[in-house]
């Protein structure tokens, strides 16, 4: 559709998904426990910012796919733990 314009924009976002995949293996690896491949420790001053979880909201109300996953996701954690 719009020739070398749309190949340049694909070809960007690859390598964006490409940094985020690889920075986020680094980032467990960097924090995981020594010696094991253990999910890290959550910090215990962690938790969700009023502002994280407002669009967290908005996107489960906007993309129902997404706030459906993230129903599922939490049933389950809920379930399993």
């Amino acid at each position: 559709m719009l020739g070398g314009w749309n190949w340049y924009l694909n070809f960007v976002g690859v390598i964006f998904l490409l940094v985020l995949t690889v920075s986020g293996f680094v980032a467990w690896w960097k924090r995981r426990p020594a010696g094991s491949v253990d999910v890290p420790v959550a910090p215990l001053d962690s938790r969700l910012g009023a502002g994280l979880l407002l669009l967290v909201i908005v996107l489960g109300v906007f993309l129902p796919m997404v706030g459906i996953s993230l129903i599922l996701a939490l049933l389950l954690d809920w379930l399993l733990l």
